[in-house]
């Protein structure tokens, strides 16, 4: 069983579609008031075509045997000096999503892993996840990450 890693291309999209169903069905059903319980698919292809597209984002594809497992998308983001800050760079997360059948052979530790390597010159890397994903929390806290800020909400 092989499992490899490559940047995603415009032939990935579909993929990335299927990839992502599951973890928007986990958002709706946590708050249906907030997330959409679906979007049409030629919707979201665009949307992934242009993330693709964009220089300063970057999707890795896992495939297990040659069967897409898991995709994690990031965003390089620079920040100049403020007032109150230092210029800083960093890498934001914003998805990580694999296939159920292939959850727990460590393909999400090996994105995680390529994201540290792809961080190289970077000050941090960031990842946030909404409260109700015990399991996302638990996976970020074993690969290293640790609470920054805190943002609340009071819905209205």
């Amino acid at each position: 069983m092989a499992l490899t890693i490559r940047k995603a291309g415009p032939q990935d999209v579909k993929t990335l579609v299927r990839l992502n169903r599951p973890v928007q069905a986990l958002h709706h059903d946590a708050q249906d008031w907030l997330f959409k319980a679906e979007t049409e698919d030629a919707a979201l292809e665009a949307y992934f075509a242009s993330v693709i597209a964009n220089p300063t984002h970057t999707i890795l594809m896992a495939f297990w045997d040659e069967e897409a497992a898991g995709y994690l998308f990031y965003e390089a983001r620079e920040r100049p000096a403020s007032l109150l800050t230092k210029a800083n760079r960093s890498l934001f997360i914003h998805h990580l999503s694999v296939d159920e059948v292939h959850r727990r052979k460590g393909i999400g530790r090996v994105l995680m892993a390529a994201v540290d390597l792809a961080a190289d010159g970077f000050d941090f890397v960031e990842v946030d996840f909404w409260s109700f994903n015990g399991e996302a929390r638990e996976f970020y806290a074993a690969c290293g990450y640790g609470v920054s800020r805190e943002r609340w909400w009071k819905r209205r």
